[in-house]
């Protein structure tokens, strides 16, 4: 079967469709980009880390309970500046072109953790795709088990 092109389908009034291929092609093509170039971490490798991470650290009192676990938030709200070698990693990720938007997880517990790692996300796609880490808190090793 020939390939529909989608300016094809839009002249005959197929809009929406045509529409739903342009953004499944480019969820493909970020997707391939991003397998490519950096390594993978799955939901799994963080819901295994942050079991791992309650199990060393659950304590509880008479009023809660508490214990670590990895959160991600979103580079916009993160309120530290990175290492330079960090912002460069950020840098060539975006040269890429594949990645929606990115996040630092970093360990949420009552003593600061300072080194976080960045990763690179796509909508619809919950693997997260490693940038880079610094220093020695939180290591890909930890999270992915090599």
């Amino acid at each position: 079967m020939n390939e529909i092109k989608t300016e094809e389908l839009k002249a005959l009034g197929f809009t929406k469709a045509a529409l739903e291929i342009d953004k499944t092609k480019e969820f493909n093509r970020k997707l391939s980009e991003a397998y490519l170039h950096y390594k993978i971490v799955r939901s799994e490798h963080i819901e295994a880390f942050n079991a791992k991470l309650k199990t060393r650290t659950y304590h509880d009192s008479a009023f809660y309970a508490e214990y670590e676990k990895l959160v991600e938030i979103n580079i916009a709200e993160y309120g530290a500046v990175p290492p330079a070698p960090v912002l460069d990693k950020l840098k060539e990720a975006k040269k890429h072109n594949c990645f929606d938007y990115f996040t630092i997880a970093k360990i949420e517990s009552v003593k600061e953790y300072k080194d976080p790692i960045l990763f690179g996300r796509i909508e619809g796609c919950s693997d997260r795709f490693f940038l880079t880490d610094w220093d020695n808190d939180i290591k890909l090793s930890e999270l992915i088990g090599e």
